[in-house]
């Protein structure tokens, strides 16, 4: 399987020189193509700074990070939003769903911010609502949903570009146990029957 995420040697700090926090301290790994990769550890270790500068969000210090063979540290800020659009997908703790738009319209915003051509989208839309059997709700709204599905859509707005990788910033962190174990079965689903590659944080 294909190499999609590369670590080399990825340290970020804070500070200036008299008062420096390392959020990272020389972490290498990688991800295969397909796989479904957890990272664990206590709050304020370092998970969500990792995240955010596989991401793009936020810089390292030293280090590169490798996404499908580009060097993501090596990106000009211009282009660094128009990366993340192209080869990642987002599932977040609170989902960030809309409440004015519909299922379909949530799942299709991905699409339309991508200037996915119009007559493309529906169908698109739909292909996905199927795969996470929730085609029957596409025309509600989020208050008339059950929390399990807004979770499905927001996987369904996640995958539905095809991205590269999918990262999971500790996507479980306000649910209950039983929500908890839904999402992980559709994001476990998600990687199994379509072969997404996914980095969970939690």
């Amino acid at each position: 399987m294909n190499e999609i995420l590369k670590l080399d040697h990825i340290q970020k700090f804070y500070g200036n020189q008299g008062n420096i926090t390392k959020a990272i301290n020389d972490i290498s790994f990688s991800v295969r193509e397909g796989e479904f990769v957890g990272i664990m550890g206590a709050s304020g270790s370092g998970k969500t700074t990792l995240l955010n500068c596989i991401s793009t969000i936020d810089t390292v210090s030293a280090g590169h990070i490798y996404l499908d063979g580009t060097d993501v540290t090596e990106i000009k800020e211009k282009a660094l939003a128009r990366f993340r659009r192209e080869n990642l997908g987002f599932v977040f703790q609170d989902f960030n769903l809309l409440d004015t738009l519909t299922i379909s319209e949530n799942i299709a915003l991905a699409l339309t911010i991508n200037q996915t051509p119009v007559e493309q989208i529906e169908g698109k839309v739909k292909e996905i609502a199927g795969s996470l059997n929730i085609t029957d709700i596409l025309d509600k709204y989020l208050y008339q949903v059950s929390g399990g599905q807004k979770q499905r859509c927001a996987c369904a707005r996640a995958i539905i570009n095809k991205p590269k990788l999918i990262l999971a910033d500790e996507p479980t962190g306000a649910l209950d146990s039983h929500s908890s174990q839904m999402l992980l079965s559709t994001l476990q689903s998600i990687n199994e029957q379509l072969g997404a590659t996914i980095l969970l944080v939690t």
